[in-house]
C-alpha cells in the first residue's frame, strides 16, 4: 500500500511539472511578438489623454501602460 501512495504522489509531481512546462512554451509561443503593440497604443492614447487634460483618462492609460511594460519585461526575462 505504501508503494502505491508513492507512485501516486510521483505521478502527482510529474503532472505538475507537464503543466508548468506546457504553459511556459504556450506562453512564450503566443506572445512571439510581446506586448509592443498594446503598449505603443496605450502610449499613443496617453499623448491624447495629456493634450485634452483629460486626467481620468491620463490615470487609466499610465496603468496600462504599467501593466504592458511589466508583462513585456518578464517575456524578455523568459527568453
Amino acid at each position: 500500500m505504501g508503494w502505491e501512495k508513492d507512485r501516486a504522489e510521483k505521478e502527482m509531481r510529474e503532472g505538475t511539472r507537464n503543466i508548468m512546462e506546457n504553459a511556459q512554451r504556450t506562453s512564450r509561443k503566443y506572445y512571439e511578438n510581446g506586448f509592443q503593440e498594446k503598449i505603443q497604443y496605450w502610449a499613443q492614447m496617453l499623448n491624447g489623454a495629456v493634450e485634452k487634460k483629460d486626467n481620468k483618462s491620463i490615470v487609466r492609460c499610465k496603468e496600462k501602460l504599467d501593466y504592458f511594460v511589466a508583462r513585456q519585461l518578464s517575456i524578455l526575462h523568459l527568453r
